[in-house]
């Protein structure tokens, strides 16, 4: 077995904050290989690698990571936009990807998956468009 591994790129024009979900509080989210705490900048143009230690004994399931990814810091009761995410393999497919989505507002940035494996994707964020609602991309 394997960690679950996002690789993030923002190619949106505004930072995106990372931060791990409060309600998987026995979860230690990582950010570049070190514990994260409260959200994590990510400028424009930035990547970033976001895991946790899965253990190498265990499957992987629908429910691995939890995280934050938010168009500023003041996403609890504060005016920023978020998506609160489970990520997790497909039950079907066994691939890694969004298995559950809150949006929190209506967040500044959009978000696609691509090159997913059992065990990676990546994740990339955009402006969202005025027009359109936020992506959802759940399974």
């Amino acid at each position: 077995m394997s960690d679950p591994v996002l690789h993030v790129t923002n190619h949106s024009t505004r930072d995106v904050f990372i931060a791990g979900d409060p309600n998987w509080d026995d979860q230690q989210l990582m950010i570049n290989g070190q514990r994260a705490k409260g959200g994590q900048r990510l400028a424009p143009e930035q990547s970033a690698t976001v895991s946790v230690r899965w253990g190498p004994q265990e499957n992987g399931d629908e429910h691995m990571l939890g995280v934050i990814f938010a168009d500023g810091r003041r996403y609890h009761y504060g005016p920023a936009g978020a998506y609160q995410m489970s990520i997790g393999q497909h039950p079907e497919t066994g691939l890694l990807g969004v298995s559950d989505e809150h949006v929190i507002k209506r967040p500044a940035i959009q978000y696609a998956t691509t090159n997913q494996t059992p065990w990676s994707m990546d994740v990339e964020f955009v402006d969202a468009r005025v027009s359109e609602s936020p992506r959802n991309l759940a399974f």
